[in-house]
């Protein structure tokens, strides 16, 4: 129950943020949605090893337009985008074969309208930020039993 209202208090809070943004924060959580999102090739039922993540790679790309290059800092922060991005359930991290898997679990239901078309036309055709990896397999092979 208590979990229930600190996501719903995450959402809300994201979707005041679109609205009337006060700081970049939520701004780097979509754009590394969006690059999970392509990651997994715009499907809900894909999900890929969490170390092929290239977090440096990543960050240049949340970072990109807000601030010259990404800070110091850029690990934590799309480290805390991507718990953040868990715990309101949009993505799912997993355990298997001692290996951590993530998956887009539904779109983010906070964003203002056209915006996801923005999103995947920015992100989908650009180089792919992600280490190469053979090893996408379906979520549902995943998370089954």
């Amino acid at each position: 129950m208590r979990a229930n209202r600190r996501n719903e208090g995450r959402k809300a809070y994201f979707q005041a943020q679109r609205q009337n943004p006060t700081g970049n924060y939520t701004e780097f959580v979509v754009r590394t949605y969006y690059l999970i999102y392509q990651a997994c090739g715009g499907d809900f039922k894909v999900a890929i090893p969490k170390q092929s993540l290239d977090v440096r790679r990543m960050s240049y790309a949340v970072y990109d337009g807000i601030y010259d290059k990404p800070d110091h800092g850029y690990s934590q922060v799309i480290s805390s985008c991507l718990k953040d991005l868990e715990r309101a359930g949009y993505l799912l991290i997993q355990q298997r074969d001692g290996c951590e898997y993530i998956s887009v679990e539904k779109p983010l239901d906070f964003l203002l309208e056209g915006e996801h078309e923005i999103y995947c036309n920015r992100f989908w055709n650009r180089e792919s930020f992600f280490k190469r990896c053979s090893c996408r397999i379906s979520a549902a092979d995943l998370f089954a039993g």
